[in-house]
């Protein structure tokens, strides 16, 4: 294999066993970022051979690979029978619906929608709900980061609990919270201070 796999650095301890910087033990951790297609290649032809199990057994024929992310690369991306069609809107609507019942048990709802993967069907939820969050927002908009001269929720609690929150010295400007008082006791289970 023509490619450069980076081993992190390893080290000996006193017992002799040789250990590296992400703690494990006896074994050299690759550290890989894409798949090649030579990658993707030797890792159908080892399906094909062994199929689609015995996943360390496949790893040890792929250098720097381990088992779990050639698992996760076979059933996320290179299975044949994995559905990479656009999702319709009927899916779409079966979808929103699922999620109402199961919450974000994505491989429970996978079951729902054969040929599609579990992480599809929660890549597509988000941008779902990414569409759906910029609808409702003015046009332009953008997530972006206070200014220090912009109101923050800090702010915003601290002027609120001002004019709400009797604090002992209600001479001074300062709320509780900016100086870094404790709040009063507020007994919402009708217990008492105690």
């Amino acid at each position: 294999m023509s490619s450069i796999v980076r081993m992190s650095p390893v080290s000996s301890n006193r017992s002799g066993e040789r250990s590296n910087e992400c703690g494990h033990e006896t074994k050299l951790c690759a550290r890989r970022a894409h798949w090649m297609p030579q990658e993707d290649c030797r890792l159908r032809d080892l399906v094909l051979l062994h199929g689609p199990q015995n996943w360390n057994l496949i790893a040890a024929q792929l250098q720097g690979r381990s088992g779990k992310s050639c698992r996760l690369r076979w059933f996320n991306q290179l299975d044949p029978s994995i559905d990479r069609t656009a999702f319709t809107e009927k899916e779409d609507e079966k979808l929103i619906v699922a999620q109402g019942l199961y919450g974000n048990k994505w491989a429970m709802i996978s079951c729902l929608f054969p040929g599609r993967t579990d992480n599809a069907i929660k890549n597509h939820w988000h941008l779902l709900e990414a569409r759906k969050w910029r609808e409702v927002q003015p046009d332009g908009y953008r997530k972006r980061r206070f200014k220090k001269s912009e109101p923050t929720i800090r702010s915003y609690i601290s002027q609120s609990a001002s004019s709400e929150v009797s604090c002992t010295e209600r001479n001074e400007e300062r709320s509780c919270f900016e100086r870094n008082a404790s709040p009063p006791f507020i007994d919402f289970l009708g217990v008492g201070d105690s």
